[in-house]
């Protein structure tokens, strides 16, 4: 449990909940095998679970249009070619997997390495329950079990072992909704492909693959040690085989959940990049060092965290934040250490953003988020749900739950993780952003990863993100190598004025018949003129 202090007479002095340990956990009940899956499985004590309501990304179901999750969702392929691929939450959840690392095998295509060991697994997607998604977790990227159907990979291992598919299907709330499907990795490079809903499961009473899946990962047990490369992995329909060569790596830039105007360099006039100690207020960190890399710093002891488990960085406010306005979050932060969620040194690898609103004596935070070692992004829309971005114990505070949109923040602060042990980390920026705006048009840009001559762009804006209200603004737009970038002048491809509203953009590339769609990450505000 936590103690949230703060490093100001306004305290809070509320009991928190605390991430257990146990959803990491695997507990093993037998070897996995390879012909009869009533005889063994990793337990599914990893619990997936989705928030109490939806957060703010699109839902359109339409992007599904390459017949592969990854490509679809991030519009870039589990392909291992670029650092996306390999994402904290895989790094940091994956158990008994060591050295997992990305690299080349040739000039042009990387792999995904690393060592198995009796009984582990790597995590392709996954969410915890009671945590703020960010990232590509599944709360973000549901996995539409009914049109994924089929998993293929090509793999290569230094030596035969059994293996396993496991998909959590109902966010944790059944283990009945927990099951797998057995398979054989030989020695050597091959192709694996299995149709989820037809292979035999190891629980047979179980449910079986359909509906919505919020976790996925791949099982081994070798008998010893095992090193293995990963070229590529596609979670597909059925039918489906590798990856096309051809197809589009498509990221909008522009607008997205970090593009707008940032309080601190608007507002402040400077941003909170840590470069100096004038940009932070700290509490229960010691060895803190600046630089033009941020600040680097470890969780200490003191009076008012005998502990050690509550490090905070205040941020400082000229003015309040105007939480209608400004209210994505991002912070650039870096961990040592391993992964842990126990309440004991090593653990704690879970942030939270705490404010205080105009008018109340005591602090507000929000539910956890996880953090992994390493770098990463993390960026989170504390718009949502008041219900959805706060913890549950302030339920009970004056007013019930009360969130940041709509707020007077005049306190805020990031609290980079629990643990009770000596950690330390580096945070190289924070920024809570705007929505964009944009009067009689918008600039939209984007990127292809994997651009080829001839490729052209179609564009919609769609004011619900469910894909039942696009209004197509663009259409067959030449695109070049790298960033491209598409003014708009605020008319549809009819020449009809589009009205002012808030709007996500969905683009679509289109490259020798093959396409990727998807959608921004943040909307913009238009203004429409005539």
């Amino acid at each position: 449990m936590k103690n949230i202090g703060m490093a100001t007479p306004l305290r809070q002095t509320k009991t928190r909940s605390r991430l257990l340990a146990v959803v990491c956990s695997v507990a093993v009940v037998g070897s996995i095998s390879l012909t009869a899956p009533s005889a063994a499985a990793v337990q599914p004590s990893m619990r997936a679970a989705t928030a109490a309501a939806p957060m703010s990304l699109p839902t359109d179901s339409s992007t599904g249009n390459s017949g592969d999750y990854a490509t679809d969702a991030f519009g870039d392929p589990w392909d291992f070619n670029n650092a996306e691929d390999l994402t904290p939450h895989m790094r940091g959840l994956s158990v008994g997997i060591s050295g997992l690392s990305e690299g080349p095998i040739t000039a042009t295509n990387s792999v995904l390495s690393g060592t198995a060991t009796p009984n582990s697994y790597l995590v392709l997607a996954a969410t915890l329950s009671k945590t703020l998604p960010w990232g590509r977790d599944t709360q973000n990227y549901p996995i539409n079990a009914n049109r994924y159907t089929q998993l293929t990979m090509s793999m290569y291992s230094s030596r035969s072992m059994a293996a396993g598919v496991f998909y959590d299907l109902c966010g944790g709330a059944s283990s009945s909704c927990y099951n797998g499907s057995p398979f054989g990795v030989s020695a050597g490079w091959h192709v694996y492909t299995m149709d989820l809903t037809k292979a035999t499961t190891y629980y047979a009473t179980h449910q079986r693959w359909g509906g919505s899946a919020t976790m996925v990962r791949l099982g081994f047990n070798p008998s010893a040690a095992t090193s293995f490369q990963i070229d590529w992995i596609r979670l597909g329909s059925a039918g489906t085989t590798g990856l096309n060569p051809a197809q589009p790596q498509l990221t909008i830039t522009k607008p997205s959940a970090v593009s707008g105007a940032d309080y601190a360099t608007t507002v402040r006039g400077r941003p909170w990049n840590f470069q100096a100690p004038g940009d932070v207020t700290l509490g229960g960190i010691g060895d803190a060092h600046y630089s033009s890399a941020g600040l680097r710093a470890k969780n200490i002891v003191t009076t008012a965290i005998p502990r050690g488990n509550d490090p905070h960085i205040g941020l400082p406010l000229p003015t309040p934040i105007v939480g209608s306005k400004y209210s994505q979050f991002s912070v650039d932060v870096c961990y040592d250490g391993a992964f842990g969620l126990t309440d004991s040194p090593g653990g704690g690898m879970n942030g939270r953003v705490i404010w205080q609103i105009a008018g109340e004596t005591f602090l507000r935070s929000s539910q956890d988020f996880l953090v992994f070692p390493g770098c990463q992004l993390i960026n989170m829309d504390l718009s949502v749900a008041a219900n959805v971005v706060e913890d549950e114990a302030d339920a009970s505070d004056p007013g019930g739950f009360r969130g940041f949109a709509g707020r007077s923040i005049v306190s805020i602060r990031f609290d980079p993780d629990e643990d009770p042990g000596t950690r330390y980390f580096s945070v190289r920026s924070i920024k809570l952003a705007a929505t964009d705006r944009g009067v009689g048009g918008f600039p939209i840009q984007f990127n292809d990863r994997n651009w080829r001559t001839g490729t052209t762009a179609d564009i919609w804006l769609d004011p619900t993100g469910t894909g039942t209200s696009l209004r197509q603004i663009a259409r067959g737009v030449p695109t070049t190598s790298g960033g491209n970038a598409f003014t708009w002048r605020g008319r549809d491809v009819g020449n009809g004025v589009v009205p002012s509203g808030s709007y996500f953009v969905k683009v679509r590339l289109s490259s020798g018949g093959v396409q990727t769609a998807v959608y921004s990450t943040g909307r913009f505000v238009l203004t429409a003129t005539p």
